[in-house]
Parts: C-alpha cells; structure tokens; sequence
C-alpha cells in the first residue's frame, strides 16, 4: 500500500481566502479539501485589520477541514505582493567525510551558507530558491546527492520579505491557530505549476491576476528572473459593478461570475437576470450586455496598463509569449480581449485537478506542488492533526528534533514577533 502524505496550502488573496487540502502519493497528488471566503481586512495583498483576517480564514479552514473531515493545524502559506524581493546568493561548504560522497545534508548546508548575508534590519529571509549546484569544477548540476567531491557549492535566490508584513501574518496565523510550515512565493510556485519545462526556459511572461494585484513575471533559462506587482486587479471590476448598480461588492462578485463577460461583442442582450439595489425594494432586471458595458472599459484600461509595463520592460515578442492565471482571468472572453491588447501569444492557464480547475485556485495549489519534497505526515495520525516528520531535516535524529528544522525557525519568527 502505497504512503499517503496531506499538504494544506493556504492563499491570502484580497478578495478570497483559499485553504486547499491534497492527498499526495509516491505518483500524484489529488485535492480532498477546499475552503473559501471572503478576506475582508486584505487589501492589495496587505492585512489592514488582523481580527477580520484571522476570522475569514478560521472560516476557509473550518471549510476545508469539513471536507477533509480531519482538523487543520499546518499548512504552507503562499507569499504575494511588493514587498517581497529577490537576491543573488551563494554558498559554500567542504565535503570533509572519508568516502567524499555528497548527501543531503550537505545539500542542507550549503543552502544554509547561502543564507548567511547581511540584510536590513526590516526584510526577512523567507525561502531560498536553489538554481544550481557545483561540485569541484563540474558546473550546472541540478541536484548534487551521491557525486563524489571535496567542495560543493550553490548559487540561487533568496526570498526575503518585510518585517512588518511578516508580523501581521503571523499574528493572523497564530490568532487562528494554524502553524506555517513554510511561505511559499507564489508567482514562483504558480510559474512552476503551469508553465512548461521549454516555456522557463526559453522566455515567458507569466501574470498572474488577482483581486487587488497582477503580477508580472519574467521566467528564462529554468529561472525566475524578476517580477512587478502591479496595484490592480480583478477586483476593480467587482468595484465598478458594485457602484454602477449600486449593489454591495458580495452581491457584485455573484454577478460578476454568473454573468460577466470581459467584451461587449460576446454579451447577450436576451440573457437577463434580475438585482435589488442598495436601500430598495423593488428589484431590477437588467441584461448581460448591459453588465458588459460596465466590465469591458475596466477590462481594456487594466490590460493596456499590463502592455504598457511589458513594452517598459522589453518583456513583449519573447519566445514563450504571455501566459495569464488567476481569478482576474476567468471571465469568459477575457483571451480574445488579451491577445487583441496585450500580446497575441496570449494563453490562460489553470490547474489539471477535479474540484480546482479555475485559474483562481493556480496560487494555492502551486504551493502545494513546491511543497511536496519538504513534507510527510502520518496517516493514521492525521485525524488528529499530528505531525509525523515535517522535512527530511527533521529525521536527524528520532528523539530530539533538529533546532534548524523549517518548523524550528518558523516558531522563532513567532517568539521574534508575538
């Protein structure tokens, strides 16, 4: 019988909280729990309350742990926003052991190395994404273990993230009782996700559009070379509707997924629906072509802002073209209207998994697909939530676990900040 493993991803979006569950095997992975709610006190990617945050997202794991029917206490939490920022890094350890075979940890330890870099007394280190391995003089390895050498070395990212920021989302974490097993940048994890192997490496735009943010994001040669957090997102548009029938913005996202389209030459003028405005009675019927009118101008004005940042950054006509996610893309309509603004490569891409197969759940399950190498749980545990082994860092040693583990570290950013 194959070992089965639980991974929670959660994804603090503006407008959306998700927490999403996967049953991981040797082979695959499957979702067997999705929460979703509202996040009010988020904006743009920021906490601007941290009681109503805490509450929306014990309401999108109390959710997903319905599914599940298990209580979720650990997940991996997906990183967003203009804060955070990448750094060329390296590392360098000695191979000193006898038979100078490389192993894992010495893998761990050159990772480590390359973290030990002076950094402002505001930003944090996050993550670290390795982008290859030397041993001796051989260059370009991709994953080291069981090579002979006596020098191993690592060049990479590092993903170091504001204090500030980190304080308040670990306070909501706390608040709400969910202990973070790692952060996760998300364009990154999402790229990894969608885009294909010829796609990193050749050139291609990857956006991903959310509620209050689009980011933009540049993969070539395998490698995340550098993203922009634009300050809008599919959430303008809710907005837009919700003042333009003067509804509330919950009553404006239904609206918005049952009957919007992003261009006005894909609307029906027979396709009608009926909404009560603010402070009213009576209801009103209005058609789909008349919603278009509201959605197209805030579609076209967002977009042709996303053309401009790609001709500021010399990131159009590249070989893998543009390849769009996220909630703000879900709109019938919307790739006829991109390739016409944007780029004519245009392309939406989604998660392949039943039960998530929308492009606003590709941030949470592309941190589920980062996740996988770094966790395993114990199966006949997980009713209860208990722990098995949190990484291969924790199986040094069977009584005591390892003070470096990414748990250990997470626990004393909360000793730091709470």
């Amino acid at each position: 019988m194959e070992n089965k493993r639980y991974i929670t991803a959660i994804d603090l979006g503006s407008y959306k909280i998700r927490t999403v569950v996967a049953e991981v095997t040797s082979s695959s992975f499957h979702i067997v729990g999705v929460g979703q709610a509202a996040s009010h006190g988020l904006k743009k990617g920021s906490i601007v309350d941290l009681d109503e945050v805490s509450f929306n997202l014990k309401s999108s794991v109390e959710e997903a742990s319905r599914m599940t029917g298990w209580p979720i206490e650990h997940a991996f939490i997906g990183l967003s926003g203009a804060h955070l920022e990448l750094i060329e890094t390296r590392g360098v350890v000695a191979i000193s052991r006898e038979d100078r075979e490389i192993r894992h940890d010495d893998v761990e330890r050159v990772i480590e190395a390359a973290k030990v870099i002076h950094l402002p007394e505001d930003r944090l280190i996050v993550d670290i994404i390795p982008r290859s391995f030397t041993v001796d003089a051989l260059s370009g390895i991709t994953d080291p273990r069981g090579m002979l050498g006596v020098r191993l070395e690592m060049e990479g990212r590092l993903v170091t993230a504001s204090r500030a920021v980190l304080h308040n989302l670990l306070r909501v974490l706390d608040r709400s009782e969910i202990n973070p097993l790692g952060m996760v940048m998300q364009v990154y994890a999402g790229g990894e996700l969608l885009l294909t192997e010829d796609e990193r490496k050749v050139g291609t735009v990857y956006i991903d559009m959310g509620g209050g943010t689009t980011t933009v994001a540049l993969f070539q040669n395998g490698d995340l070379k550098r993203h922009i957090v634009l300050p809008f997102g599919g959430g303008y548009v809710t907005q837009d509707i919700a003042s333009g029938l003067g509804i509330t913005l919950e009553h404006a996202e239904k609206l918005k997924l049952l009957y919007g389209v992003s261009r006005i030459q894909d609307a029906s003028n027979d396709l009608t629906f009926e909404y009560t405005p603010i402070g009213r009675e009576n209801s009103e019927t209005i058609t789909q072509r008349d919603l278009a009118y509201i959605i197209e101008p805030r579609m076209d004005e967002m977009l042709r802002l996303v053309r401009k940042t790609l001709e500021e950054e010399r990131l159009l006509d590249l070989p893998g073209g543009v390849v769009w996610t996220g909630g703000g893309t879900a709109m019938p309509g919307f790739i006829p209207l991109a390739k016409e603004i944007v780029d004519s490569t245009s392309r939406v891409a989604y998660p392949d998994y039943i039960g998530v197969r929308d492009p606003s759940f590709s941030a949470a399950i592309g941190v589920i697909r980062h996740a996988l190498p770094f966790v395993s749980f114990d199966l006949d545990r997980q009713s209860e939530g208990r722990m098995k082994s949190l990484s291969a860092r924790s199986k040094r040693s069977k009584d005591k676990p390892s003070d470096d583990t990414l748990f250990a570290r997470v626990k004393r950013w909360f000793h730091e900040f709470i």
